[in-house]
């Protein structure tokens, strides 16, 4: 999908234009090694997008120069596997809010939080945990997060008969997750996300919008320069049915939902 999309969406207003505007003061995981370092210049990072929930006990993590390095086994099990999912997908880098901006820095949690919409849009995509309403939770089918197992097998005059999954709008749209404010704001202003529910992943771009169970060839429901999804196909959950959904929408879209932090 993502191979895809990078290949193929190639247009000027498409998911492989990317913002310019510098990012300052920008941190990320490094997750070779587990430091939160300085980014480097034009970083290709993920971002993840998740509920905190209630405050759970951290151990102090040690500075060193200007990195600080995380215990792999102390972190939060969604954090844990956003880690392995990043590199699993190719990149190197990963920025999560609760530990690329200093949460003890008013100045600097300010000036990134006035940067959300930079740090979403400039990262290739955006990794969207919808499984749980806090972070304790991991990704389904990553390390040790099992998923939900698949539907009874029934044997019906010496035929198999099996339900296949669904669509994961369902399961997005009831999620915690959804209901956040901050969270949904995430989501349309990434190029690109991908999302994991308790039974598969959906990926979604500004042109195209697919899923584990989804099983006609993304040719197929593309145009013939294979730039976006034809108009027949029916919308994804962030983009909307064209690319550049109304910003009043989405804007009413915000507004309508819980703005805590948790």
């Amino acid at each position: 999908w993502l191979v895809f999309c990078r290949s193929h969406h190639r247009r000027s207003d498409s998911c492989n234009s990317r913002p310019t505007q510098a990012l300052h003061n920008l941190k990320l995981i490094d997750c070779s090694n587990l430091a939160v370092i300085n980014a480097p210049a034009s970083p290709s990072y993920a971002a993840l997008s998740y509920v905190w929930g209630p405050p759970i006990i951290q151990v102090e993590q040690p500075e060193v120069e200007d990195s600080q390095f995380l215990e792999l086994s102390l972190l939060p099990n969604v954090i844990q596997d956003a880690i392995k999912a990043t590199m699993e997908l190719g990149f190197s880098f990963l920025w999560v809010d609760q530990y690329c901006i200093d949460q003890r820095c008013p100045e600097e949690k300010h000036e990134q939080i006035q940067n959300i919409d930079l740090i979403y849009q400039q990262a290739e995509i955006t990794i969207v945990t919808t499984t749980s309403s806090d972070q304790t939770y991991g990704l389904p089918g990553v390390n040790n997060c099992s998923r939900s197992p698949p539907g009874p097998v029934r044997l019906v005059d010496g035929i198999h008969l099996a339900a296949t999954l669904g669509h994961p709008r369902c399961a997005i749209e009831k999620s915690t997750w959804f209901t956040r404010g901050w969270t949904y704001q995430e989501a349309w202003l990434s190029r690109r996300n991908l999302v994991f529910t308790k039974d598969q992943v959906y990926f979604e771009c500004q042109n195209m919008h697919c899923y584990e169970s989804m099983q006609v060839p993304l040719v197929a429901l593309h145009r013939h320069d294979k730039s976006m999804f034809l108009p027949s196909v029916p919308s994804g959950i962030f983009f909307g049915e064209k690319p550049g959904v109304d910003k009043y929408d989405r804007a009413l879209g915000f507004c309508g939902r819980n703005q805590s932090g948790q």
